[in-house]
């Protein structure tokens, strides 16, 4: 998880020092922040709201140290679905209380909050029933293991089943590490189920809103276009990607592009009909993407960007954030254009799901 972290006051900035020593205490592979960026506003060289803005697509996690009511005010704008925002979260000051405000579960929020509030000596207060009850949250399952949430209501529905007491069914295509959740049922149907299959498509005819479908994401996509690009033109161009690799638009962790198109609205509007979270990286971050990938040069690109190549660069960046094994990650279709669009997949090992 990358996260940014926004300080108000002195006593603030003391309070982040402490968190980065905490964190540079633990070993990357068994935290959850992996990579932690500090900025004072007293630093900032653009209003806060275009950088709260700008962050809010180019991290995992914003965590703002001052009052709850700031990071309110400046958030409000980029909120769009607990499918595609980032966690937030609000640490007082004096590093007392750590308050996980959006996307505590699917975002990983709550999670996030634990952690700080342990290296802080803190308290995380969260809100969230089924944390509160210690019970089996469908969504944070799914984020722990890199899952799709086929249905977001049906997994509304699912959290009220059984914080109801209810057993819910559960069956899976996959082998799964860990002992199964009480809450759940094994191979045996109830009135509502949870189905994790292998591969996106074997379920799609028997899929009903008493079904929640859960399918391991492989891929992201990365994509360029030029100005004023329709939605339709993004989408037309991801089906051409799709189609020639095989993949379900239910496979692809995120989209991600260059931060010069944080405000196109083709491509947010594209990424919120399909639930998908982008993510931004600027032209240097791009420059500096893994060697060994053949990218596609192009001078004109390179004159108007600052990076030779958008697509295969952020889509390469983005899939070795994802993958855990670090060194898996394959360019599955390399730079396709299509009306002024530009789309890559680029696929990253699949995660064995553990309970």
């Amino acid at each position: 998880m990358k996260a940014q972290m926004i300080y108000f006051t002195e006593n603030g900035g003391k309070c982040a020092e402490r968190l980065l020593r905490g964190l540079d205490g633990i070993p990357e592979k068994q935290r959850l922040i992996g990579e932690l960026s500090v900025t004072g506003s007293s630093e900032l060289i653009m209003p806060l709201r275009k950088f709260v803005g700008d962050c809010f697509y180019r991290f995992d996690a914003l965590i703002f140290v001052g009052a709850a009511g700031i990071a309110v005010r400046m958030i409000a704008p980029y909120i769009s679905s607990k499918a595609t925002d980032p966690a937030v979260i609000v640490i007082d000051e004096t590093g007392k209380y750590v308050i996980p405000i959006l996307s505590g579960h699917l975002g990983g929020a709550n999670a996030a909050a634990q952690e700080m509030a342990e290296i802080l000596g803190a308290e995380a207060v969260v809100t969230t029933a089924t944390d509160l009850h210690h019970a089996f949250a469908v969504d944070d399952f799914a984020r722990e293991n890199r899952l799709t949430v086929t249905d977001l209501t049906a997994a509304k529905k699912i959290a009220s089943a059984i914080l109801s007491g209810e057993k819910v069914g559960f069956f899976t295509e996959c082998y799964i590490e860990g002992d199964c959740p009480e809450e759940l049922s094994p191979d045996e149907p109830g009135r509502l189920n949870i189905v994790l299959v292998r591969k996106a498509g074997s379920l799609r005819a028997a899929k009903n809103d008493q079904m929640l479908v859960l399918i391991p994401q492989r891929a992201v996509l990365g994509i360029g276009c030029r100005r004023g690009t329709p939605k339709e033109a993004i989408a037309a161009a991801v089906e051409s990607v799709l189609k020639t690799t095989g993949l379900s638009i239910d496979e692809i962790a995120e989209i991600a592009s260059i931060d010069l198109k944080k405000d196109e609205e083709g491509l947010r509007e594209y990424a919120q009909d399909v639930k998908k979270h982008l993510r931004f990286y600027t032209a240097d971050e791009l420059n500096q993407a893994p060697d060994g990938f053949s990218y596609e040069h192009s001078d004109f690109v390179q004159k108007t960007t600052g990076t030779d190549n958008v697509c295969e660069r952020a889509a390469v960046l983005a899939a070795f954030d994802a993958d855990e094994n670090r060194g898996e990650v394959k360019l599955l279709a390399g730079k396709t254009a299509l009306n002024g669009v530009t789309v890559c997949a680029a696929g990253f090992s699949v995660k064995t799901p553990r309970f």
